[in-house]
């Protein structure tokens, strides 16, 4: 890669068993149990507590969420020493938690389809060395063995991103380290569309990155990355990889769900292929992305139709959309803007 240097209503939490209360000078493990409260949004700044779910047999050190077993609702994943699933019931309930793997030390990004089959697959990346592991999704919350297995040979992994970098609709990896010996240090993988990505390619990030973020910051439809050093300025990194393709982005406003469309799955077709992405702006430590949904296509010059399923189930579908541009979608209005 060429780049020049320029929830839903979910709040997780190690939350202290009802009617118990810290004791001072007790350990955690006395005091807390793995549990996860879950609590409806208001349209004022409140929220109304709709109950508190097992998170599994340990306390998790970080939460996920996404629709794993692609039924239109919003799931949640903990990571333990395994990584474990509380499908949703689609209005706040969660059901008990099923493990569904064994993880390293790292928590796995959101639900991403890197093998281009409409399917959510799941990713996950050692800190200690690097590694980065794929599972294929099946679409009902399971996933197979692992069909990609790579090491970028770094360690001290502290953020990383799934981002289309080239435009050519397949879903690349983007990973920032701050290492003993070589201070901050990328690498970026360029998908194949099949569950695999080509060789590791690294370029620097300043002193001692902590944060990564990505976004248009240009409006060009390369998507760039930000990153915080904390022994210096913040980098913000110009992609400037070739298009191997055009693109097409949709900034979500949602009017019966959440106003940023946060959690809404998105599908385009175009020339018989399908490509499926989701609405987020998280995903990275301490740090927000660019929330607009951008789609490579490939050689495609128009997206035939895009299908917005929105939060709480509602669908719109819109037709013909010219590629190379941004456009405004709102839930339930007939035409971009």
């Amino acid at each position: 890669m060429s780049f020049h240097r320029w929830l839903q209503n979910l709040r997780a939490a190690l939350t202290p068993s009802r009617g118990e209360r810290p004791q001072r000078g007790s350990p955690w493990a006395a005091t807390y149990r793995p549990n996860l409260e879950v609590l409806e949004g208001r349209l004022t700044p409140s929220f109304t507590w709709m109950g508190t779910f097992s998170a599994g047999p340990t306390p998790p050190y970080a939460v996920v969420t996404g629709d794993f077993n692609n039924d239109g609702t919003i799931d949640v994943a903990t990571a333990a020493d395994t990584f474990n699933l509380l499908p949703g019931n689609g209005d706040g309930w969660l059901w008990s938690p099923v493990p569904i793997a064994d993880f390293p030390p790292i928590p796995p990004e959101q639900p991403a389809d890197f093998t281009s089959d409409g399917i959510p697959d799941l990713i996950s990346v050692n800190g200690l060395g690097g590694g980065v592991v794929v599972r294929p999704g099946r679409g009902d919350g399971t996933f197979g063995d692992p069909i990609y297995s790579g090491d970028s040979g770094h360690d001290g992994l502290v953020a990383w991103k799934t981002v289309d970098l080239n435009g050519d609709g397949r879903l690349d990896l983007v990973l920032a380290y701050s290492t003993m010996d070589m201070g901050g240090m990328g690498s970026s993988l360029l998908g194949r569309g099949d569950g695999t990505f080509g060789q590791w390619e690294d370029f620097g990030l300043g002193l001692d990155p902590r944060t990564l973020a990505i976004g248009d910051f240009d409006n060009d439809g390369r998507v760039d990355l930000l990153v915080v050093d904390s022994e210096g300025a913040p980098l913000l990194l110009h992609n400037q990889e070739g298009h191997a393709g055009h693109w097409f982005g949709a900034r979500l406003i949602g009017t019966h769900a959440n106003r940023s469309g946060y959690g809404a799955v998105v599908t385009a077709t175009m020339a018989g292929r399908s490509l499926v992405r989701a609405c987020r702006a998280d995903g990275s430590y301490m740090s927000c992305s660019d929330a607009r949904v951008h789609v490579g296509l490939g050689a495609a010059t128009r997206v035939d139709s895009l299908t917005v399923r929105w939060p709480g189930g509602h669908v719109d579908t819109f037709h013909d959309l010219p590629a190379d541009r941004y456009v405004t979608l709102r839930e339930s209005h007939p035409a971009p803007e």
